[in-house]
């Protein structure tokens, strides 16, 4: 394990959980910052967006890209005062346990529009994050280190289930 992408194969990949493939080292935001600093750390880290934290490192939202977008569009076109993060950021969040299947998560990708997702521990507290791509090269793993496997690792996908959060 590393800091970062934890994970490119694995011998059972159905043993893989969140916190195997999840990104550590994801800088997150508090509500207070003000959007412009946000977007500039959200561009800079080459991030498509980040969570947002209470005191305790709590989950309490997130800030992604096109939340940026639409909160700087009004200070360049109306010269208003830039906003918050909590004044845009979304509150109505999903977020997944760090002892989530890999299969789960791939499938709520599958079928949300999601580009990455919070991990958090039981007590709400954000460990990391975890993206399409570390979905993707977690399955290529998986199916370099058993091949074959493929076709049932597909079927088995949509069958998998567990916990997801939403807070």
């Amino acid at each position: 394990m590393n800091d970062n992408c934890n994970s490119t194969g694995h011998e059972n990949a159905m043993s893989l959980r969140a916190r195997d493939i999840m990104t550590r080292r994801q800088p997150t935001l508090t509500p207070e910052m003000d959007v412009y600093a946000a977007a500039d750390l959200i561009v800079t880290q080459r991030l498509e967006g980040a969570s947002v934290v209470d005191e305790r490192g709590a989950l309490v939202g997130v800030l992604t890209e096109k939340d940026c977008i639409s909160a700087l569009t009004r200070p360049l076109v109306d010269r208003v005062p830039i906003a918050t993060v909590a004044d845009v950021m979304s509150r109505d969040v999903y977020s997944i346990a760090e002892d989530i299947s890999f299969l789960t998560i791939a499938n709520v990708f599958a079928h949300k529009p999601y580009r990455w997702l919070p991990v958090i521990r039981h007590d709400g507290v954000v460990v990391g994050c975890v993206g399409r791509r570390e979905i993707l090269r977690a399955m290529i793993g998986a199916m370099r280190v058993q091949p074959g496997y493929g076709a049932s690792f597909l079927y088995l996908s949509a069958v998998e289930s567990g916990p997801v959060l939403a807070i």
